[in-house]
Formats: structure tokens, C-alpha cells, sequence
């Protein structure tokens, strides 16, 4: 085994055979990177769904100082703070926001790529350093071995967490290949000071991306002094790197425990277990509002005007949207957790369900681990030789998502760094006697896995290549919604209720566009009676929305028979809108 210090400072000769040269890589990155603006134009298709209402909401507040809708514990400030610098250099319109937001999202993805050629480049130099050391070569690398590992993170990236979803989920896979890559450096036997405080500072931002990251952290940190090769040396180097971890979470947990008025460093674990657990939601529609089987007294409670149908009022000391989502902690104030092991379990077989679906789609790597693993001699393999520092988190961010929800985009790194893992490990013992399958087998599974992505970027193109033909480069319906208001005289910053669609449950970025709150709305589930009762009914609904300030009802799809009360079309979207003074009975 080759000490710290040859660690650090290989054969420039290894490296040279081990790595692909620069045209190569800079040819597959481009090709990635192209690929990557297609599926996240995503045809023109700018739906901007309720969870990016609330981060644009938030960056709005940071951009308007208005500390008191900033200090949300549901929503994790960092994609904010990219989405508001954004906001804040290019000043777009109502109409090219969107746009700006999918650019966002788009270099995301560029960081993460760049991120992940990073980490694969310092995970294939340690296994070629550790393969000479132990006398096995010729080396690890080459085109297959990179484009390999590029096509793995592409089939991360964008089957399953997506650069057309505007979300965090990228930047936090960014960040957790960076700290993937610091730990490879680790365990090769680097020390120097910058790179321990600096890997704390890289799990703190991962933490102000999501509160997730915060456990998550920890487990990097202990891969970290498990890995380590000079454990006396690098145990102070870690206890820094951890402290400057704690110092920089620790305002904006500061700011979150002061506003509820307990410690805490953010709820979105907090209320996803309760509602997945206690309440039984499957993610349809929203958990609001709170309910029998809910344990604690609500310190904020929905006002609730009519019981069939339901019609409920909200409104809220911050500013937004549609309050409810706009900070969901708000509203479950004073819920109590409770652990329920039955309901526990199923959600666990939920789970297993969840990453058995996941794997069926990636049965190309499992044949090719499969494959390496049946050609060691003997079929056998040392566990301890497996890159168990990067099994670690991987499997560690399985099990944390594991009792909640386990969704492809919140999964999608740790599942890329346990096929990492497990790939490496493999590949160096079949160096010395069957060196000839690894490059085809790695061009094999990385086809494989570019036949989907391929059919999804021609999808896309093909959409894009319509609108431009129809004249449309996106569809932006919402923005006609917003005009379509003012010009009813509802002007930014009044009140608005809203009924409900099962076919539009999760779209109220027409309300953000033109500046209005959401005070009052009827869940889906009751909208089908409300269309269908008779007119006293329907105007004892609509009376009990206006009382509430509001200056107006909006609709999804209104049916025929209602639309004499009043409704006017929001020009050619399937929007309706009923002014609370045009309101009159149906006939």
C-alpha cells in the first residue's frame, strides 16, 4: 500500500495513461451540456408548479426585505437566494419570468455536471493509485471509463430529478458530488487545512439548499474520519471543518428557532412525516386543513366558512401567493408528531416499492456489477476494497428518505454515488487478468442507459421544434390569466378566492404574476358539488367568498351550466374569472 504522502503525489506517467485527453472530455461535457439545455427547455412546457410559486415568493420577500416571510421553516432559503439574484440582474417581465427561472434551473445543471466530472475524475486518479500500489494494472480509465461515468450521472440527472423541474434537487446533487470529491481526497491522504474547512462550508450551503442536508452532513463528516488514512492528523483538520459547519448554519437556525419560538432547524421533515404518517397523505391535492387525526392544538387555525362544500379562509401575517404552501409551518404551529409503528412499516414497504420501481429502470448497471462481480476469480470480492466512504452516504440518504417519501428527484445522487461505488470497487480487481471486458462492458452499459435519454431529448426537441413552427416559443397561459385580471380592474395586492380543479390542483402562478394573495379557496374534491347544486347553494358559496374581502373568484374549466352567474373566460386560457360585484344566481 502506497503511503500518505505517494498518495499525494503520483506518477505523473499513471496519471497520464489514466486519464482521457482534454479534447475528449471537453467534447463529452459540451455534448452533455447540449443536451441538457434541450430536456430543460423541455420543449417549451414553463410549468411553474406551486413549490416554485413558494421559492419565487421568498426570493420576492429577500428582494423586499420583508424578514417576516423570509423566516420560513418549510422552504430552505439558498435556491431563494440564487432565484432573487436572478430576479434581481435581468428584471424580467411577468411574461419572461419563467424563462428566467428555467435558465436558473438550466445552470444548475451545468454546475452539477461539472461538479460530477469533477468528483469522477478525483474517484478514478485514487482507484489508479491504488491499483499500482497493489500491483494491478494496466490502469483505471480511458474514453469508456469517462463517458461511462458521465452517461451515470446524465441518467441521474435527467430521468430522474430532471434540469425541467425547477427545484433544488440539482444543486443539492451538485454539492453532494463536491463533497464526494473532497471525501475521495480524504481518504487518498490529503490534509492540508483548505480542504477540511472548506468541505464544512460546502455541507453548510448544501443545508441552506435543503434542511435534509443537515443530518446528511453528519454522515458525511463521520465517512470523513472513518476514511481518513492518518486519523491523528486528520481528526483536528475535521473537528475545524465541523465547527465552520456549525457557524455557518447557525444564523439561519438562529433565525428559524427565534420565529418558532423553539429549536429547530427547519420543518419540512418534520411536517412530511406527519403528514405521510399521521395523516395518511399520498401527495394529492394539499394537506390543509389540519384535521382530527392530527395530535396537538393548531396555534394557527384556517377559518373554515362553509362545511358542504367546503369553503376555508387564511389569511396570514406574510406575504405570497396562496399562503398555505407559502409556508406550511405556519399553519401546523403546535402539531404534534406522534410515531405510529404500523403506519410506519407500510410507509417503509412503500418505500422499498419506491427504489424496487428505480432499480427496474436501471437493470443495465445492475447486469453490469453483476457481470464485473461474476468475473473476479473465484467470485470473490473484499468488501473492505469496495469505496465504502462513498456507500456511506449513499446509503445513508436511501435510509433518511426511507420513513417519508422516496421520490426519484430526492434520491437520484445517492443512488448515482452507490453505483459509483460499486462499479470502482469492482473494476480494479478485474484489472490483472480481465482487463480486455472492461471497456466494452462500460461502453455497453453506458448505451444502454442513453437509449431512454436519447428518446426524451428527441421528445423534446420535437415539441420545441412545433411551437416555433406554431409561433410560440412556450405557452404561458398564466401570464393571460394575470392581464386578463387586471384588466377586470383587480389590481396587485387585492384578495382573491379560488375553486379548486382536480385537473389543475397545483398551478397558482397566475396569481404571483399578477400580484394577488389567495384568502379563500374550495378543495378540489368539493368543487364537482359546488358545480352541480342548485342556484341558492351556489350563491350562499360564492357570498361566503366575497365576505372574506375578497374581489374576485377564480376557476379552472367552469362548466356551461354555471357560467350565467357571472364567470367571465380569462381570454383563450380554460380560466374563468367571477367578480364579486357581476356576482349573480345561476338560473
Amino acid at each position: 500500500m502506497l503511503s500518505a504522502t505517494s498518495e499525494v503525489a503520483p506518477d505523473k506517467a499513471l496519471l497520464s495513461r489514466s486519464s482521457v485527453s482534454r479534447r475528449f472530455a471537453a467534447t463529452v461535457l459540451v455534448l452533455a451540456t447540449l443536451v441538457g439545455a434541450d430536456v430543460a427547455w423541455h420543449g417549451g412546457d414553463l410549468f411553474m408548479y406551486d413549490d416554485l410559486v413558494s421559492y419565487l415568493d421568498v426570493a420576492s420577500a429577500w428582494l423586499h426585505h420583508d424578514w417576516r416571510s423570509i423566516a420560513n421553516a418549510y422552504w430552505s432559503p439558498g435556491y431563494s437566494w440564487f432565484l432573487a439574484a436572478a430576479l434581481a440582474i435581468v428584471r424580467p417581465s411577468g411574461y419572461w419570468e419563467p424563462v428566467v427561472v428555467r435558465s436558473v434551473s438550466f445552470l444548475m445543471y451545468v454546475v452539477a455536471l461539472l461538479c460530477f466530472a469533477f468528483f469522477w475524475q478525483e474517484l478514478t486518479r485514487h482507484i489508479s493509485r491504488e491499483a499500482a500500489a497493489e500491483g494491478v494494472g494496466p490502469e483505471i480509465g480511458g474514453r469508456a471509463w469517462f463517458l461511462f461515468g458521465i452517461v451515470l450521472f446524465l441518467y441521474g440527472a435527467m430521468l430522474m430529478i430532471g434540469p425541467y423541474r425547477d427545484s433544488p434537487d440539482m444543486a443539492v446533487a451538485a454539492i453532494v458530488f463536491l463533497a464526494c470529491a473532497a471525501l475521495v481526497r480524504i481518504t487518498a491522504g490529503e490534509d492540508p487545512w483548505a480542504l477540511y474547512l472548506g468541505f464544512g462550508v460546502l455541507l453548510a450551503l448544501g443545508y441552506h439548499m435543503k434542511a435534509v442536508m443537515f443530518p446528511m452532513s453528519f454522515v458525511f463528516l463521520a465517512a470523513a474520519a472513518l476514511a481518513a488514512r492518518n486519523k491523528k492528523q486528520a481528526l483536528p483538520r475535521l473537528a475545524a471543518g465541523t465547527v465552520i459547519f456549525l457557524i455557518a448554519c447557525s444564523p439561519w437556525v438562529f433565525v428559524l428557532s427565534r420565529a418558532k419560538g423553539r429549536l429547530t432547524f427547519g420543518d419540512s421533515g418534520r411536517l412530511n412525516y406527519l403528514w405521510y404518517n399521521d395523516l395518511g397523505w399520498s401527495g394529492d391535492g394539499y394537506p390543509f386543513p389540519w384535521n382530527a387525526a392530527v395530535a396537538g392544538t393548531p396555534q394557527h387555525p384556517m377559518r373554515q366558512l362553509l362545511a358542504s362544500p367546503r369553503v376555508y379562509e387564511f389569511s396570514a401575517p406574510f406575504h405570497g401567493s396562496y399562503p398555505p404552501w407559502d409556508d406550511p409551518s405556519y399553519w401546523y404551529d403546535g402539531a404534534e408528531v406522534r410515531f405510529n409503528l404500523p403506519v410506519q412499516v407500510r410507509r417503509l414497504f412503500s418505500a422499498a416499492q419506491s427504489y424496487a420501481h428505480i432499480l427496474d429502470g436501471q437493470t443495465a448497471l445492475i447486469a453490469g456489477v453483476l457481470f464485473l462481480f461474476f468475473l473476479l476469480p473465484a467470485w470473490k470480492v473484499a468488501p473492505w476494497k469496495l469505496p465504502w466512504y462513498l456507500l456511506i452516504p449513499g446509503l445513508a440518504g436511501l435510509a433518511l428518505y426511507a420513513p417519508i417519501r422516496a421520490d426519484n428527484r430526492y434520491v437520484a445522487p445517492f443512488f448515482v454515488l452507490i453505483w459509483s461505488a460499486l462499479f470502482a470497487g469492482l473494476y480494479v480487481p478485474n484489472l490483472k487478468k480481465r482487463e480486455q471486458f472492461l471497456a466494452p462492458l462500460a461502453l455497453g452499459v453506458a448505451i444502454a442507459l442513453l437509449l431512454p435519454i436519447g428518446l426524451l431529448t428527441v421528445s423534446d426537441a420535437v415539441q420545441a421544434v412545433g411551437r416555433w413552427r406554431a409561433g410560440a416559443a412556450f405557452d404561458h397561459s398564466d401570464a393571460q390569466v394575470a392581464d386578463y385580471l387586471h384588466s377586470m380592474g383587480v389590481d396587485p395586492g387585492d384578495r382573491l378566492g379560488y375553486i379548486q380543479s382536480s385537473e389543475d390542483i397545483f398551478n397558482k402562478y397566475w396569481a404571483r404574476l399578477a400580484k394577488l394573495t389567495i384568502v379563500a379557496d374550495m378543495p378540489f374534491q368539493d368543487a364537482e358539488e359546488f358545480w352541480h347544486s342548485d342556484a341558492a347553494l351556489q350563491r350562499e358559496v360564492v357570498e361566503a367568498f366575497c365576505g372574506t374581502g375578497v374581489k374576485a373568484l377564480v376557476a379552472y374549466k367552469v362548466p356551461n351550466n354555471v357560467r350565467t352567474m357571472g364567470w367571465q373566460k380569462a381570454g383563450a386560457t380554460d380560466y374563468y374569472v367571477l367578480r364579486c360585484r357581476d356576482a349573480s344566481p345561476a338560473p
